[in-house]
């Protein structure tokens, strides 16, 4: 299967990372594979070190990764994104601790793929970002991934997709969906056809739904793979406000990921 098919967003929780690395020789890990030292397993790692500090690690050689925290009931602590480039970790001890204090669990892992597209009017690179939701309500809008929202209309029969954090949206290139029932939709190169509109830091496209799939009772699922530009400054704020708790993955690291078996 390729990127399309893989890496779309992952759900998962800090106790269960934190049970697996003391299960299994210190490694959890999850995305796609076939992207870094060792192409048997995902392209995020996290592993526990001497000093008891949990890191996450993205192996692979081209796409980076962003892991977003929701915010706690009452909204202390904020989500929070953390973005790793490509071949980097994070010592992520520090928010595992705030959110599991506060009683949030599961966050969302979503890799992103840096992408220049043949035509394209400018010289940014557009970077694909893709996530997914299930059992969503319709006429609210609800967070898909770290920078992507959605809404969902049954009477108007459109999806609106937002990205956030001063991202530009320059293409919806996968939009697939399930309604009632086994009605579904899935439309595609959607790059620049549909008009974009900004509001503050935010970008947004509206996608009619195709007849004969019922959304009057919200989405069953649904996943987007979006282009974007913009996300390159902001992993450059990133990597220079966290010097040090992000840093580059050394020839160690590289050895203790190609030497890992699953058991």
């Amino acid at each position: 299967m390729g990127w399309l098919d893989t890496a779309l967003s992952v759900a998962t929780t800090i106790g269960k990372i934190a049970g697996t690395i003391q299960a299994r020789n210190g490694f959890a890990h999850f995305g796609p594979t076939g992207t870094g030292a060792n192409q048997k397993i995902g392209q995020v790692i996290f592993w526990q070190d001497e000093n008891s500090h949990i890191w996450a690690v993205n192996q692979s050689l081209e796409d980076g990764v962003g892991l977003c925290f929701p915010a706690a009931m009452g909204g202390t602590p904020g989500g929070q994104n953390l973005l790793l480039p490509k071949l980097s970790k994070f010592d992520i001890t520090l928010a595992f601790n705030v959110y599991s204090l506060a009683d949030v669990d599961q966050f969302v892992i979503t890799p992103w793929k840096t992408n220049n597209p043949t035509g394209a009017d400018n010289d940014d690179e557009d970077t694909l970002i893709q996530a997914q939701a299930t059992n969503q309500p319709t006429n609210v809008e609800f967070a898909l991934g770290s920078y992507m929202r959605i809404r969902v209309s049954g009477s108007e029969r459109v999806c609106v997709v937002t990205v956030v954090g001063g991202l530009i949206l320059t293409g919806i290139v996968l939009l697939s969906l399930r309604g009632a029932g086994s009605t579904t939709a899935q439309v595609s190169n959607l790059r620049r056809l549909l008009p974009a509109t900004t509001n503050g830091d935010q970008s947004s496209m509206t996608i009619p739904i195709p007849a004969g799939v019922d959304v009057s009772n919200g989405v069953s699922s649904i996943y987007v793979t979006a282009s974007v530009q913009g996300l390159d400054a902001l992993v450059e704020d990133f990597v220079r406000e966290n010097a040090g708790r992000l840093v580059p993955l050394t020839e160690e690291d590289h050895a203790r990921i190609a030497n890992y078996v699953e058991d």
